[in-house]
This record gives C-alpha cells, sequence and structure tokens, in this order.
C-alpha cells in the first residue's frame, strides 16, 4: 500500500500542482466576484445553469434581480397585458431589477422580438430583437481565463483526459493514505498507544499526516466530483457536441392565448410552492415548448437556480436528457452536471463552502509540497547508498 500511494503521488506531483493553483486562483477569484456583485464575473460564474440548449429558462440579467414580491407576480401580468392589447406573444417572463417591476414578453412573430414593460409605470421601456435566453457572449471574464487553465481546455481535449486522470489520481491517494493510516492506528492500538495522531516522523511527515487526515473527506468529495465534471467534459469534447450554453436566440413559437396566462401563472406559482418550498422567486417565465405550455421559476441563493413545470400535467419536468446532443455517447445528465459543480466548488452550501473549498485546495498544495519533500529526501537517501530509479 506504501508503494502504491508513493508511485501514485510521484507520478501526479505536477498535476496535483498544477490543479490546485488553478483551482486556488479561480475559488478565490469566484469569492472576490459574489463578495463585490461583479455582474460580469457572476454571469460567467452561472454559465451553464440556465438549462440545457432548448430548455434554458431566462434572459439575462438574472445575476442583478431581486426577490418578487409575494402576490405581485398577477398585477404584473395584468398591467403587461393592460401595456400590449393586441399583442400576440409567445412567452413572458415576469421580474424585478431593484425596485423596479418588469416583464419581458417574446412576440409569436418571424423573428421574435422582445418588449420590456416597467408595470410600475405600465411603459415600454425597451423593443427590439430576442437576446440570447442564457450569458451572453462575447464578454470575456476572468472567470472564463481561469476556468480554461483549470480544467485543461487550454490544450483542447488531451487537457481534458489529464483532467480526469489526475481527479482519480488524487482519489486513490486519499484512498490509500486513509487505509495506511488505520493499518498505523490500529498496530499502535494493539501495542497500547492512544491517540489519533502521534509525532513519530521528520516535521514533513508530521505535518503531512495531520493535513492529510484531516482534509481527507473534503478532498475525496473534491476529486469525485472533479472525476464526474472532466468526464462529461471529455464526453462531450470527443462527441463534438455544443456547450451547454451556447448562447442562442430564441426561437419562434406558437402564440399562447392570452386568457390561459393568469391560470397558467397561477398553476406555476402553485407547483413552485409544492416542489421548491421556502424558496424566494426571482422570476417566473411562461411560454410553449413543442405545444407544451410550461412555467419556468427562478429561486433566490449565492447561485440562482432554474426549475421547469409541465402545466398541462402539473408536474415539474426533470428529465435528465433533455438539450442533450444525440450523439454523445456518455455524461451526466445536464442537472446532474450542475448538482456536481455546485458541490465541487463547494457554493451547494453557500459562501462557506466555498471558504472550505479554499482551504481544501490549500491543503492539497501543502500535500504536494510536503510529500514531494518527503520523497526528495528518500530518494536523496538511497542514492547516498548507491541506489539507483525514481520508484521503489
Amino acid at each position: 500500500m506504501r508503494s502504491l500511494h508513493r508511485w501514485t503521488m510521484t507520478f501526479a506531483l505536477i498535476l496535483l500542482g498544477y490543479l490546485a493553483i488553478t483551482g486556488l486562483l479561480l475559488q478565490s477569484s469566484d469569492v472576490i466576484s459574489l463578495l463585490t456583485n461583479n455582474a460580469t464575473e457572476i454571469d460567467s460564474i452561472r454559465d451553464g445553469s440556465a438549462g440545457p440548449p432548448g430548455y434554458i429558462g431566462m434572459n439575462p440579467p438574472e445575476a442583478q434581480a431581486t426577490p418578487l414580491p409575494a402576490g405581485s407576480a398577477a398585477t404584473m401580468l395584468r398591467e403587461a397585458l393592460s401595456a400590449t392589447p393586441n399583442l400576440a406573444l409567445s412567452a413572458i417572463e415576469l421580474r424585478r431589477l431593484g425596485t423596479t417591476s418588469q416583464v419581458v414578453i417574446t412576440t409569436a412573430a418571424t423573428p421574435p422580438q422582445s418588449i420590456t414593460i416597467d408595470t410600475d409605470t405600465g411603459r415600454i421601456v425597451a423593443s427590439g430583437p430576442t437576446a440570447g435566453p442564457g450569458i451572453p457572449g462575447g464578454s470575456p471574464s476572468r472567470h472564463d481565463s481561469i476556468k480554461t487553465w483549470h480544467r485543461g481546455n487550454i490544450i483542447g481535449t488531451p487537457g481534458v483526459a489529464l483532467n480526469v486522470l489526475t481527479s482519480l489520481l488524487l482519489a486513490l491517494l486519499v484512498i490509500t493514505g486513509v487505509v495506511m493510516y488505520l493499518q498505523m492506528l490500529f498496530q499502535r492500538s494493539k501495542a497500547g498507544f492512544s491517540g489519533f495522531f502521534w509525532p513519530s516522523g521528520d516535521v514533513w511527515r508530521r505535518l503531512h499526516r495531520l493535513v492529510a487526515i484531516l482534509a481527507s473527506l473534503f478532498l475525496l468529495t473534491m476529486s469525485v466530483s472533479g472525476f464526474l465534471i472532466g468526464f462529461d467534459e471529455l464526453m462531450l469534447s470527443l462527441s463534438g457536441g455544443p456547450r451547454m450554453m451556447a448562447p442562442q436566440a430564441e426561437a419562434a413559437s406558437p402564440a399562447i392565448a392570452r386568457a390561459k396566462l393568469a391560470s397558467a401563472l397561477a398553476e406555476t406559482e402553485q407547483l413552485a410552492a409544492a416542489t421548491q418550498p421556502g424558496q424566494v422567486l426571482l422570476s417566473i417565465k411562461l411560454r410553449t415548448d413543442a405545444g407544451h405550455l410550461q412555467g419556468i421559476i427562478w429561486t433566490d441563493g449565492v447561485i440562482p437556480q432554474p426549475a421547469l413545470f409541465d402545466l398541462a400535467a402539473s408536474r415539474e419536468i426533470t428529465s435528465p436528457s433533455a438539450g442533450q446532443p444525440s450523439n454523445r455517447p456518455l455524461g451526466l445528465p445536464w442537472k446532474w452536471h450542475q448538482i456536481a459543480k455546485r458541490i465541487h466548488r463547494g457554493d451547494i452550501i453557500g459562501l462557506s463552502g466555498r471558504a472550505m473549498d479554499l482551504l481544501t485546495g490549500l491543503s492539497l498544495l501543502f500535500l504536494v509540497i510536503s510529500g514531494g519533500k518527503m520523497y526528495l529526501n528518500l530518494w536523496l537517501g538511497r542514492r547516498q547508498l548507491r541506489r539507483s530509479g525514481l520508484f521503489w
């Protein structure tokens, strides 16, 4: 077990150091962006979370949206319909930016047009071609630049494959390290020694053992979630499929009967309350997709999250294959990809999770340094005894 642990560490040392440094840079950048409410960076952090292609829920800027006041949606809908009495619409979205209540209507025309109504005044404040229903492309971000390096995309598919391999090696290191620790703990217990930590070995070895055991569960979580994300990216790269969030214009859809909108809105709010209890709504969107009337909500949080409802069947749509390229042989469903990302970066439990993720990254970096120092000391000692080879 000790030889396997040492061989794995020797092979993976540089790769793990690279992942630790780029991961720390990425997480630090994201935390700063969230704390300073940097709109461009937050949009990049949210990349992919609006849904798979064909199921993307909402136009920007959700990152700046504020909670909808309870009971305000029906009034907003009435004001918007009054301001556009003769307009055929295929989608309608209710949201609040700051202190302004807005309704964004997508017309049932070819090409579709977008009309924004300030429902506090009943005035049309913007109109024009529909925007891509996700994160707008073309604006460079620090998050995307660092993530390209962290995921290995900087050198294409080989880099993504190395990322996946490194995640597996990290998991192997954690497992073999914990097994070695438990073996030593059992042997010490049989010999009458107590305590979970002991001062044997030099300072590097003692610190390496202490940090590794304290961080083992977090490191294993990071490695497994990183593997799932990387494997999904690798399958996507090999299949030649589009990115999860390729910006695109809203497709033309049949008009929604205006008489159905009030009941559709009420149904969406009821389903939201039933499936997302206690969650604060940032927006509600009604639209048709393949002839089905749908309701889409966004709930508040460090990173807003969507939910999609089939209003005819009164149920949440959780189809894992929605929007995935048909030529993609393997890979995660979109929803699980997003969950894996949130676990990996820690924000599944908010900013405190990101802080824990930073500490885990620092632990990994220390283990790489201390493991390298321990290996170097052993190698130099063997060299003095005229023993050759990098592995033993």
